[in-house]
């Protein structure tokens, strides 16, 4: 296509999208489209235009001579009337199918004729495919290829050698170190693999050892560019690929799905989307694909496909499967730069269909994979689909309260990312303290009130974690619970609904996860009503123990909090104005200060507190509330049962807990205070999956103590020290 615009038409971008368009100065007309000069009454000019179908039947007008295409036909065009092909003459219609001798033949879906030589039409579609002397060729034939096709190929053991190029640490290191994603990423990796090209790469790491008819070695262009037929072997050449022919077979069975995805394969059972895709990436996530070279063969096989492919729909089918694969899967680091340097040619504003903007997000994603490595688990089907139609994906984000906000995130988006997402959505201004938080309980996360969330099994989430992946796993853990429980027939609607209730649902929740020793301030709202809530909660399910005078304060301070000053008898018959509504009790203080006999004077002693409180603001009370909180002990403290194993000192089991000044060992038996290490004094920390271990200073100069304990919590306790050894350097 012509780089110049026609005259009257300017390029913008769209503001909600990111993607270019065109205005038209002169007529008002806007397009996605690049525009094609109108102006073309010539009749030399008219006679080289035709009307071509895409493989999905879209009409399409290609010149033979400009090798200029367009959607809408040319003016003066006049549709010359063709003889219709025979079904044996329609390269669609036939199949190329492996016998079980692992010989091809060919069947024709319409015919139902089957031979042995490959159909004359489909050698004709090849050659076509070879000879892209324009951009644009036979069934919509597009060059995503930057390499001169006229030139003829001299593949020699030399100029393979020759053409390797050293590997680009400034790339290796700039992915590395590349903790948030630049505007111009695209700009950015096209300078540092400019130098590198897919063509170098197919030269010396693509399989020409192909069995055929002729036994013949394939020509480079005609290799790596896309086909109707199938594989007869890994596309890229590996070290035992003449010996390991499971591993041949399980790349030519690959090359079928990809195919199948691409619907350039006619599946007669075809499965969905999803389930193809599925049954890409489940081969990937296998333990044999360790190492992989099952992933770099599929990346290539992806990028033959795309490259010089007759169909739009198709190529952009491909480009999408690239994207999803690469959002799981890093290519190896030999093949990084050269896939980059093909992403990068392809995210060209020029090159049709979505391809450029799934090749843009591949560049992303590909940088993003190599420097967090590959997932661990498979997808869900709702993040497939969401990826293929590139759509965005929603993540539900829940508080202690019950509320919820929701977030758009990127596959690549980290669980840090998320968090920090969160805090500029809420409109929080210093938002260290906060983390995100893996929430398990039974039934839907709407029934859970603020006292019962608090109670519920939280799980720290790891900054680097990709938050698809927790979703991932989940979906694996639910569809475990549910294959099971379908293994039982329930007859009953009332137990179907009762198991219904009990059913595993895991989400995210959003909360203070450290508790540094700052002070909250009414120049940040958002931050103070978000502690108050969660102390609030932890008070509420006593996992703060207060005394009985302390507790009667705190409640007071929640009426007034909701409530704002008392007016008239607060504790009689609501007006219907909330102006003296009555209050449940056991949700303005724990359980545990209160029984049905007392209720009454728990009820009177709270009003009395509440009644001197008039003139409070909403804001001073949450404050007031937290500076009573934060002086317990056990306020911001996270509690762990380890298991001491070099200290005669302590029993078989207690408990640590961990806040922003120090570390109190308890004993579990007892609740004993045994020590208190201040976070100062700490030196150092490490952990395992099974112990957790932290050097401290001892009583004498320079002693050290080493304290060593048995637990499965240990990456979560080091988070925490860690983070407040942190606080502490630089505070």
């Amino acid at each position: 296509m012509a780089n110049d615009l026609p005259a009257n038409w300017t390029k913008h971008v769209d503001d909600d999208t990111g993607n270019i368009y065109y205005f038209n100065t002169k007529t008002n007309e806007s397009s996605w489209d690049f525009p094609i000069d109108l102006s073309l009454n010539n009749e030399d000019d008219i006679v080289n235009w035709s009307e071509e179908r895409t493989k999905n039947g879209d009409i399409y007008y290609s010149n033979s001579i400009t090798g200029e295409v367009r959607w809408d036909p040319p003016n003066g065009f006049v549709k010359l009337e063709v003889v219709d092909l025979s079904p044996s003459d329609i390269p669609d219609n036939w199949e190329c199918i492996m016998s079980d001798n692992h010989e091809e033949y060919y069947y024709n879906h319409i015919t139902e004729e089957t031979q042995w030589e490959k159909p004359m039409c489909i050698e004709m579609l090849e050659q076509q495919i070879l000879m892209n002397d324009v951009d644009f060729d036979g069934d919509h034939n597009i060059n995503m290829s930057s390499k001169d096709s006229n030139t003829e190929s001299s593949v020699t053991d030399d100029s393979i050698s020759s053409s390797i190029e050293e590997k680009p640490e400034d790339l290796y290191s700039f992915i590395k170190n590349m903790e948030d994603i630049p505007d111009n990423i695209v700009e950015l990796i096209s300078k540092l693999v400019e130098s590198y090209s897919l063509e170098t790469f197919a030269e010396s790491h693509f399989n020409y050892e192909r069995k055929g008819l002729l036994r013949s070695k394939s020509a480079v262009d005609k290799l790596m560019s896309w086909g109707a037929d199938p594989l007869t072997s890994s596309l890229l050449l590996h070290d035992d690929s003449d010996t390991d022919y499971d591993f041949n077979d399980t790349c030519i069975q690959m090359f079928r799905y990809v195919q199948s995805f691409m619907r350039d394969y006619r599946d007669r059972n075809r499965s969905s989307t999803v389930e193809t895709a599925l049954e890409i990436l489940m081969p990937l996530f296998s333990r044999s694909n360790e190492n992989g070279k099952l992933t770099d063969e599929v990346l290539a096989q992806i990028c033959k496909q795309t490259t010089n492919n007759p169909s739009l729909d198709s190529n952009d089918r491909g480009w999408a499967l690239l994207l999803l694969i690469l959002c799981s899967f890093p290519p190896s680091e030999e093949f990084l730069p050269y896939l980059l340097s093909y992403c990068v040619f392809n995210a060209s504003e020029e090159v049709p269909g979505k391809s450029a903007n799934f090749a843009r997000k591949a560049i992303i994603a590909c940088t993003r994979s190599y420097r967090l490595g590959r997932r661990i688990d498979p997808p869900s089907p709702m993040e497939i689909e969401a990826i293929v139609r590139d759509f965005p994906i929603n993540v539900r984000v829940n508080f202690i309260d019950g509320k919820y906000i929701f977030v758009q995130i990127k596959p690549w988006t980290t669980c840090d990312e998320l968090t920090l997402d969160v805090v500029k959505k809420l409109g929080i201004k210093d938002g260290r303290p906060f983390a995100l938080y893996e929430v398990a309980s039974q039934g839907s996360s709407n029934n859970n009130n603020n006292s019962s969330l608090s109670q519920l099994q939280n799980n720290l989430l790891a900054p680097s974690d990709r938050v698809v992946d927790i979703e991932g796993s989940w979906y694996a853990t639910q569809s475990e619970a549910m294959k099971k429980s379908n293994e039982f027939e329930i007859t009953n609607k009332d137990k179907d609904k009762k198991d219904q209730d009990k059913q595993l649902v895991m989400y995210f929740l959003f909360k203070i996860g450290y508790f540094f020793p700052i002070e909250e301030s009414s120049a940040d709202p958002a931050y103070v009503e978000l502690a108050y809530i969660q102390a609030r909660s932890d008070v509420l399910t006593a996992r703060y123990p207060t005394t009985l005078q302390c507790a009667y304060l705190l409640a007071a301070l929640m009426l007034q909090e909701e409530y704002g000053d008392m007016i008239g008898d607060f504790d009689t018959e609501d007006d219907g104005n909330n102006n003296n509504p009555t209050f449940a009790i056991e949700n303005y203080i724990s359980a545990d200060h209160v029984n049905a006999d007392e209720e009454a004077l728990v009820r009177s002693e709270i009003l009395k507190r509440y009644s001197k409180m008039n003139g409070f603001t909403r804001l001073d009370t949450q404050l007031t509330y937290l500076d009573y909180v934060k002086s317990l002990r056990v306020y911001g403290s996270v509690f762990f049962l380890v298991e001491p194993q070099n200290n005669k000192a302590y029993p078989a089991e207690v408990i640590l807990g961990i806040n922003g000044r120090n570390i109190v060992v308890t004993n579990s038996d007892t609740q004993e205070y045994l020590s208190v290490i201040d976070i100062a004094d700490v030196i150092s920390v490490s952990y395992s999956a099974k112990n957790f271990i932290m050097v401290i200073a001892g009583d004498e100069d320079n002693q050290q103590d080493r304290l060593y304990f048995i637990t499965p919590h240990g990456r979560e306790i080091n988070y925490f020290v860690s983070a407040y050894i942190e606080f502490a350097k630089n505070n």
